[in-house]
């Protein structure tokens, strides 16, 4: 009998031990030549990072800003952008091209060139906090917070821009991050206007793009910047307290507040990149990798 004590002992000590090891997370920090990183987009293998590259943290434009690219080892800055980008923020690839926010325009970068060349198409003068991107089918869609637009423009087959220009799609309040998934299109909301959120800023969810209604997805209010999907749950950051959750898609009530033990002071637009969500502090200008 105490031998099987003893044996029921050690298989509960090995699965409580196996139950904390499976649950604690690797953190992997990356810093090196980033400079007010905003934005982070895994492309295949490597991912994209913008940096704004001033001294101090503005919204003015600087043409100081650079893409770099990191391969899991080494980074690497994107060249032929020299003296063109400001605050660069959202990045999304189609076909051929890699656009990027910054500013009041979106950069069209031709990437199978050998030297990129870049197409810039100027927004409205009224949006110039333009912040993330998104391709859905056909449609490059980008979120500017200070005019609460979605705006849409058309792209061709090989991914350049089509030259009939950016159109408004529909309005929500302080878009900033956007997702996709099954068919829905997921916007965080953030108050630009002022440090603290209103009842407003929460995340909303548009069903149908034929006729594009966004309604609230869930009722936590905040300061939200990236999203991300991953299996069935969207990831978020918010500036609030640098939280990083994630809400089960199937289930929005159903919203986890995900522990970390490093400090994050302005977590901005995320990516997943090999098991990793990528996080990138604007702030701090760091990268925290998690295997959440």
């Amino acid at each position: 009998m105490k031998f099987f004590y003893r044996t029921l002992l050690f298989f509960v000590v090995a699965i409580s031990l196996a139950l904390f090891t499976s649950c604690k997370s690797k953190v992997k920090v990356l810093e090196d030549g980033l400079s007010f990183c905003e934005a982070v987009y895994a492309d295949y293998d490597v991912i994209y990072i913008s940096n704004f590259g001033v001294d101090s943290l503005s919204n003015i434009p600087s043409n100081k800003g650079y893409i770099l690219k990191y391969d899991g080892e080494k980074f690497d800055t994107l060249q032929g952008l020299e003296g063109k980008l400001s605050t660069p923020r959202g990045l999304v690839r189609a076909g051929n091209f890699l656009y990027v926010a910054d500013y009041n325009r979106i950069h069209a970068v031709n990437l199978s060139s050998a030297e990129p060349k870049i197409i810039s198409i100027p927004l409205p003068s009224e949006d110039v906090v333009v912040n993330h991107l998104l391709v859905v089918d056909d449609v490059l869609l980008i979120s500017v917070s200070n005019s609460n637009h979605i705006l849409a423009l058309m792209l061709k087959d090989d991914g350049a821009p089509q030259i009939s220009g950016i159109q408004l799609y529909f309005s929500v309040p302080g878009p900033n991050g956007m997702a996709l998934h099954n068919g829905k299109l997921y916007i965080g909301s953030y108050n630009c206007k002022g440090e603290n959120p209103t009842a407003e800023n929460v995340i909303y969810v548009v069903d149908d793009f034929n006729n594009p209604v966004p309604k609230p997805f869930i009722s936590r209010v905040g300061q939200y910047d990236g999203l991300a999907v991953d299996g069935n749950w969207l990831y978020f950051t918010d500036w609030i307290g640098g939280t990083v959750g994630k809400i089960n898609l199937n289930n929005s009530d159903q919203i986890v507040i995900i522990n970390h033990d490093f400090s994050l002071i302005g977590p901005a637009q995320i990516t997943f990149y090999h098991g990793f969500l990528c996080i990138p502090d604007l702030i701090q200008s760091k990268i925290f990798m998690i295997n959440d």
